[in-house]
């Protein structure tokens, strides 16, 4: 059993998929599912820590969960319609457990070999490029325990906040369109 990190697949957003140097979001989507099915088995836990996906969300999600294996847990991220960052986020949360999650939170925290980690969608400090920090209501407080997250789209995989606390980006982007395996995540935060 493995307990895998993701961030971002933004499954059916243009744009997103643009970014990524796909030419088409069918062309961005294949790919994603299929590394996420090469990598995920039965017994694993597969934390998607924001943003699942965008147009037609309910559809492409439902295709997803359903030929996915593992246990699914979702973080949720500022595109996802349940954060309570969207005035009807209630409306939605009982969507996501239909749609095949196991939980739903806007935080967890992990363990692994006697070490924990929080898990957020959101770095307690850094945003997409150069952008001033979006969201500052929604994101954990920085007292020192290492982050798990997403939403910056960056190629960095590990940061630093102004308090010295290591944050280790999980996202795509930071490392090369694939899910990070639990143990890659601490190793990377041991390496700074």
């Amino acid at each position: 059993m493995t307990t895998w990190l993701t961030a971002d697949p933004h499954w059916g957003h243009k744009l997103v998929a643009q970014d990524r140097g796909f030419d088409t979001v069918e062309e961005h989507d294949d790919t994603l599912f299929c590394t996420y099915a090469k990598a995920f088995r039965e017994g694993d836990d597969i934390w998607w820590l924001g943003d699942m996906a965008f147009d037609g969300w309910k559809d492409r999600l439902r295709v997803v969960m359903r030929a996915l294996p593992g246990r699914h847990h979702l973080i949720l991220g500022n595109h996802d319609r349940a954060h309570p960052l969207n005035s009807r986020a209630q409306d939605y949360q009982a969507t996501y457990f239909a749609l095949g999650f196991f939980s739903v939170s806007t935080m967890a925290r992990v363990s692994y070999k006697g070490k924990g980690a929080l898990l957020s969608h959101f770095p307690y400090v850094g945003d997409d490029g150069d952008r001033e920090d979006r969201f500052a209501e929604w994101r954990l407080r920085d007292m020192g325990k290492l982050l798990f997250h997403g939403h910056t789209h960056g190629r960095e995989v590990t940061t630093t906040s102004p308090a010295g606390t290591t944050q280790v980006h999980v996202g795509l982007d930071a490392w090369g369109m694939r899910p990070v395996s639990i143990a890659e995540a601490f190793e990377a935060a041991e390496a700074i």
